[in-house]
């Protein structure tokens, strides 16, 4: 009986029958296995992905620093009154700050410090000073910065809105800088503000009334200057901060 079963078992057409079914079960043994590998592999990249997007979200994080410099002012939204050619408009100051034209210069430099000193001397050395009315035809008119390009001339808030505006497209944080419109020893004006990476402070960047060009790191605090009196307003790229009753533009928020 032994001896007829193996016969049986050795039978050609059972063997054949044998390796086929083994055939059958490994290929569904690889499909089985290249099936989980894709599976594996698609949980891996959606943890690199996962990944990436927490490094992008940290990096949207404010820092300590920037949620200092932006929580020391009462934040209120402030609008200009702007003639444009074929009406009055209530422009959010905020407006002014266009990170995305393309036409507005960069300059490089070895850190933020050393790039707002070259951002501060190329405005002076290529914006000439001249009065609204000289220019643009009404006692005030602030200027967008594609402006003041083509013009190569303008008032304080012209170069000023510039030279912030170079110092974004270079690079520097928005919240390390701030234009400011107030009192000077002069009268009224506007001027940029750079909190500084040597110690976190702000100093003056003015590139037409007390133009110097000393080294960041070396200028007196914007509160030791005594030139400069009390600030009416100021802003960045995304707030404004209002210090006083403001006189020729418009507050809420």
């Amino acid at each position: 009986m032994i001896e007829f079963i193996k016969r049986f078992l050795m039978s050609p057409s059972l063997l054949k029958e044998r390796e086929e079914f083994i055939e059958i079960q490994n290929k569904a043994i690889e499909n089985f296995s290249k099936r989980n590998q894709e599976q594996v592999d698609e949980i891996q990249a959606l943890l690199v992905k996962i990944g990436k997007l927490d490094t992008k979200i940290v990096e949207l994080q404010p820092s300590e620093l920037e949620i200092e410099l932006n929580s020391k002012y009462p934040q209120k939204n402030v609008t200009y009154r702007r003639k444009e050619h074929d009406a009055w408009y209530e422009i959010d100051v905020r407006n002014y700050f266009q990170e995305f034209d393309s036409t507005i210069p960069t300059v490089k430099g070895t850190n933020c410090d050393n790039i707002a000193l070259k951002a501060l001397i190329w405005v002076h050395d290529n914006i000439k000073y001249v009065k609204d009315n000289e220019e643009y035809g009404f006692s005030e008119f602030w200027a967008i910065p594609y402006q003041t390009l083509k013009h190569k001339r303008g008032d304080c808030e012209d170069g000023a809105i510039l030279l912030a505006n170079i110092l974004l497209r270079s690079g520097v944080p928005y919240y390390r800088i701030r234009l400011n419109v107030g009192k000077v020893s002069g009268g009224r004006h506007c001027y940029v503000t750079y909190c500084r990476e040597f110690d976190n402070q702000f100093v003056v960047l003015d590139w037409c009334y007390f133009y110097k060009k000393d080294a960041v790191r070396l200028r007196p605090l914007h509160s030791e200057e005594r030139a400069y009196y009390e600030v009416e307003f100021s802003w960045n790229q995304r707030y404004s901060f209002v210090n006083q009753e403001l006189k020729g533009f418009e507050v809420n928020g």
